[in-house]
């Protein structure tokens, strides 16, 4: 249950509504005027990182999800 759901977040967190959060975030970050020049890309760097590590997704389950429902669509 708890793959499932952290495939679906992974699914979710990769996809361009997700990334757009993401990249905002990390830009604010780096907008500090005391050490933003720093800090923007070490907190781009670990979003990739925990983004990498906590939120797998296998590359079947990815395929799958992507592609398996547009092999039914009716046209």
């Amino acid at each position: 249950m708890i793959g499932g759901v952290r495939n679906k977040l992974g699914f979710l967190i990769r996809s361009g509504t997700g990334k757009i959060p993401r990249f905002a975030a990390t830009s604010a970050i780096g907008m500090f005027p005391q050490g933003g020049l720093i800090a923007g890309p070490i907190a781009g760097a670990l979003d990739s990182f925990l983004i990498d590590k906590v939120f797998k997704t296998s590359g079947v389950v990815a395929f799958l999800t992507k592609t398996y429902p547009s092999l039914y669509e009716h046209t």
